[in-house]
């Protein structure tokens, strides 16, 4: 089931449940990912409705850390609320090690940084950052 799907399911329940801060949110979510397929000219796969997700989360993240430093704790917990319930519906991080293994079934001699991203990255599938994936793709080769 696609994210979309999840969204087209819950935002009913919110409806119902009288939840309108979840339901607005959820409902902006989906608008950011019906907008970004528009801008595609067609339907996201799985890939790109994350790619919008994470998106999302890194603007709530820097807003987070800006209503903070201004001392705005009202907007700084409805920041968190909100990267809570995104997070429900992106995949779980990789760690370090996954990635490792993931960077070890492909590595061959020879390969460089740019040979050994382009073969990692589509395996990995948005569960990581890219610049997590590239920090462990240069402690490797540096070894």
């Amino acid at each position: 089931m696609s994210i979309l799907e999840k969204l087209n399911r819950q935002i009913p329940e919110y409806y119902k449940s009288g939840d309108s801060e979840t339901r607005i949110f959820l409902q902006t979510l989906k608008s950011n990912i019906i907008s970004a397929s528009k801008n595609e000219g067609k339907p996201l796969d799985e890939k790109g409705e994350i790619a919008v997700l994470k998106k999302e989360k890194k603007q709530l993240e820097t807003s987070l850390e800006q209503f903070k430093s201004a001392n705005r704790n009202d907007l700084a917990d409805k920041a968190k609320r909100e990267i809570g319930i995104l997070s429900q519906y992106l995949p779980t991080e990789m760690s370090d090690d996954e990635i490792k293994k993931i960077i070890g079934s492909v590595y061959g001699e020879g390969d460089d940084f740019a040979d050994v991203m382009k073969k990692v990255m589509p395996q990995i599938g948005g569960r990581a950052e890219g610049s997590q994936v590239a920090r462990i793709v240069q402690k490797i080769l540096s070894k």
